[in-house]
């Protein structure tokens, strides 16, 4: 189920699985709160770039929610909390990565089987 230039539902979520286990090992792990503020403002700026060139946000689809459940939310906010739970510690310069992974794994198989990904119609159908 390919769109066009090779626009995937699993490509859309595996990238923002990565993005979002990129952040959670960055909270983790870094020291003070620049690179973690700055990182998750870049984040936030990251997904809106994203859900605008995958053609998740535009006005074809307005009015029809385009979202992964609040599973999604849930899930993002338990292990947000893990990563916070973990700054400052001792162990958290090996576990903040490892939690980055399993988020990954977790985040990529819900949003892959719960998520909704548009999808104009084609033009060749018309």
């Amino acid at each position: 189920m390919v769109g066009l230039k090779g626009k995937s539902p699993r490509r859309y979520w595996a990238e923002l699985a990565g993005a979002f286990a990129l952040s959670l090992s960055v909270i983790a792990t870094a020291p003070g709160l620049v690179w973690p503020i700055s990182f998750l403002v870049a984040f936030v700026a990251f997904i809106v770039v994203h859900a605008i060139y995958y053609g998740q946000v535009g006005r074809h689809i307005q009015g029809r929610l385009v979202t992964a459940t609040p599973g999604a939310g849930a899930l993002a906010m338990l292990f947000g909390a893990g990563a916070l739970l973990l700054r400052g510690s001792e162990i958290a310069y090996w576990a903040g990565p490892l939690l980055a992974v399993a988020g990954f794994v977790v985040m990529f198989l819900f949003l892959d089987r719960f998520g909704k990904f548009y999808q104009a119609p084609s033009r060749d159908s018309a």
